[in-house]
């Protein structure tokens, strides 16, 4: 399975940990679910390209782990309660284009790390 598109329901609950063993998937999205918890280990999938999680209810601090997503293109995370900072560790997101965070909880200074995003096209 290389994308997962359950975007648009109602889904409930956290994510569940046996995503994070699918490690040929290239694309999820759920937003606009009823999803809780964290992030958990999702970005351990190395070859995610695209995540979207945005309209849901996670919350917690964006993981360190996020480093090793090194393939994301988009990342949507808006619309969450996600808290705590921003980790330096966005900057090794090479190829990300697409990065949107906006309505959550997070607190702080934009990480210097995130001016290493050279193929960043949008930003929220």
């Amino acid at each position: 399975l290389e994308f997962l598109d359950l975007f648009d329901n109602k889904f409930d609950g956290s994510l569940p940990s046996q995503l994070s063993g699918m490690d040929n998937l290239a694309g999820l999205d759920i937003h606009n679910n009823k999803i809780s918890g964290t992030l958990g280990d999702i970005f351990k999938l190395t070859n995610l390209e695209e995540l979207y999680v945005h309209r849901n209810q996670m919350d917690g601090p964006i993981p360190n782990s996020i480093a090793e997503a090194t393939n994301l293109v988009a990342l949507s995370l808006n619309e969450n309660s996600f808290n705590s900072t921003l980790p330096t560790h966005i900057g090794s997101l090479s190829r990300l284009e697409y990065f949107d965070i906006e309505s959550n909880s997070l607190t702080g200074k934009l990480p210097t790390q995130a001016g290493d995003l050279k193929n960043l096209e949008l930003f929220f």
